[in-house]
């Protein structure tokens, strides 16, 4: 994000600081600093969706927009999902005092969308350390998974190359689109679906972006086979022609 080019007329800027998807970098601090000035000078709400700050398992994870000593109005947005497990489906904001008491009102007028049962087992599992342990636990994972890409996949493929940052996504460049879409037709046989640059962010590459992090272990180790035997059988048909 160029900070001096964004408009000042908006009333509110939705920023993916922790990770910028699919590259997985983080907004470094002076940029972040400058977003904030820029906010107050501009009075635009930032809202900030703090996705994936938990698998930074090289460092710790970023400070929140939200936490940083400014007069911005920022809200933080967060889940609940990637830490504990997808099937909770809950979510936090934080946000200044006035902002939450407006927020709770939206709230009582909406209704509660997730169960005071829920809301409390979640508590526990904070109070209690479950969520730290299983954040260390994913991030020797995420950690793992990247060296087993690095070592396996990437070797094979001259266009293949890990995503900068703390993620699991590989994404793989090809000499022409026919090329891409006779890969990516093989994956999908394979029951392997991976997404498009050009659809994930402005001004890229057409290559296919596949990410690993979220599967299982046995689900992980399928994938990496299929994608293994994918470009290796691939590759001997191009040689053969």
């Amino acid at each position: 994000m160029v900070v001096k080019e964004l408009p000042s007329d908006v009333d509110a800027l939705l920023v993916t600081p922790s990770h910028l998807y699919p590259f997985g970098a983080a907004m470094p601090a002076p940029r972040r600093a400058e977003l904030l000035e820029w906010a107050v000078r501009t009075r635009t709400t930032i809202i900030e969706d703090d996705f994936n700050t938990e698998l930074r398992y090289r460092i710790s994870p970023q400070p929140t927009l939200s936490s940083l000593a400014t007069n911005a109005d920022v809200l933080t947005l967060g889940t609940f999902s990637t830490l504990l497990s997808r099937e909770l489906a809950a979510g936090y904001v934080v946000a200044s005092a006035a902002t939450a008491a407006a927020l709770r009102e939206i709230r009582d007028i909406l209704g509660v969308p997730v169960s005071a049962v829920t809301q409390r087992a979640i508590a526990h599992l904070l109070d209690d350390g479950v969520a730290r342990r299983t954040s260390s636990a994913v991030h020797r994972g995420l950690a793992q998974r990247r060296e087993v890409l690095n070592e396996q996949l990437v070797p094979l493929f001259k266009g293949a190359r890990l995503a900068p940052g703390d993620g699991a996504d590989l994404t793989l460049r090809f000499g022409t689109p026919k090329e891409r879409d006779e890969f990516e037709q093989r994956l999908r046989e394979a029951g392997i679906e991976s997404g498009h640059e050009s659809t994930l962010w402005t001004n890229s590459g057409d290559g296919l972006v596949l990410s690993f992090a979220h599967l299982s272990a046995d689900d992980f180790g399928k994938s990496l086979e299929a994608v293994s035997q994918t470009i290796t059988t691939l590759g001997r048909v191009q040689k053969g022609t």
